[in-house]
């Protein structure tokens, strides 16, 4: 009776739309994987499951939701949940109106404005992620050459200076050059591990190397070196491997972010670091135990909510200071 009477409602343009129906879970996921479908409306109650079984399995299609109670617990509690809320652009109440209408078409709408604007941040992403590995590249390549030829012309000197065949007045000379090109190959090699430093900021050379997944088990092991006290876990799928090479490189910056949020503003004693593929999404959960430092609303998350959504993705935080747990989770279409 309820879709009868929601048919009705979208009957009332027939030009805006084409209309498919699903009985329960099972049905609604055929027709997602037949069809190109611009907007799910879905009970919250089904047949075989819940609206949340229909919204795991969408990827990132608008979702409208249908209560009778928008107090009713699993209505609620989809929209607490980072991995389902990024699809829901708004819910419909039962028994509907004729006027429910212009709230399908803003769904609509708001769909389409949000799938438009993850496409270009991921093109803009994408862009970005070329133009640092051309900087890391350029910067590699002269400044290396600069830095190394430098260093060796100081050696040079230094051998010639140092040479018996110099003449002896120049003795006390020889030692201020002597020293001086000692200074100047120190100065290098600092120019040359900052240089390196920027490097590896720009382009993670473990992702260039090994990928996406060897790069964060090496991110973490060096983070067991440098905090043996606290108990790091990973745990992630085999299909990180498949994220192209553009977007490797945010997610790998936005993990090292989220550890070292973690670290600056907690006292950890153990860190489990989550990463999962959900149909078209990779879901990221950093979750620390500990002493918080700080309070959740002076807890920096600028940066983190700027990457996440330089990916497109969406970010949630919680901060529990009397259980001593903080919880990232970032919902990332991959």
């Amino acid at each position: 009776m309820f879709r009868q009477s929601l048919c009705i409602v979208l009957n009332q343009a027939p030009n805006e739309w084409h209309c498919y129906e699903a009985e329960n879970v099972r049905e609604a996921k055929a027709l997602m994987a037949e069809h190109v479908i611009a907007m799910a409306i879905v009970d919250i109650n089904l047949p075989d499951g819940t609206a949340a079984d229909v919204v795991r399995c969408a990827g990132s299609l608008p979702c409208l939701l249908c209560t009778q109670d928008d107090k009713e617990p699993t209505f609620q509690s989809m929209f607490a949940d980072v991995s389902i809320s990024q699809n829901l652009v708004g819910y419909l109440i039962k028994p509907l109106q004729q006027s429910a209408i212009w709230s399908i078409r803003a769904g609509l709408e708001i769909g389409r404005e949000r799938q438009m604007r993850n496409r270009l941040i991921a093109e803009a992403t994408a862009q970005l992620e070329d133009e640092r590995r051309l900087i890391a590249q350029n910067l590699h390549d002269a400044m290396g050459a600069a830095i190394t030829q430098l260093t060796w012309i100081f050696s040079g000197i230094d051998r010639a200076v140092s040479a018996s065949s110099v003449d002896m007045s120049l003795s006390k000379e020889k030692h201020s050059i002597a020293a001086a090109c000692l200074d100047g190959k120190k100065v290098l090699a600092q120019a040359h591990a900052d240089v390196s430093q920027a490097i590896m900021q720009l382009r993670p050379e473990a992702i260039s190397v090994g990928g996406l997944k060897i790069a964060v088990e090496d991110m973490i092991v060096q983070w067991r070196k440098a905090a043996p006290q606290v108990d790091f876990e990973l745990v992630h799928a085999s299909f990180l491997d498949q994220v192209d090479a553009r977007r490797a490189g945010a997610i790998y910056r936005l993990i090292q972010e989220g550890i070292t949020n973690v670290m600056r503003h907690t006292d950890p004693v153990e860190i489990l670091i989550e990463m999962i593929d959900r149909d078209t999404s990779l879901i990221l959960k950093i979750l620390s135990k500990g002493k918080i430092l700080v309070e959740k609303d002076t807890y920096k998350l600028t940066v983190l909510r700027e990457r996440t959504s330089s990916l497109g993705g969406v970010l949630q935080f919680t901060c529990d200071a009397e259980r001593g747990e903080t919880c990232l989770a970032v919902s990332i279409p991959v």
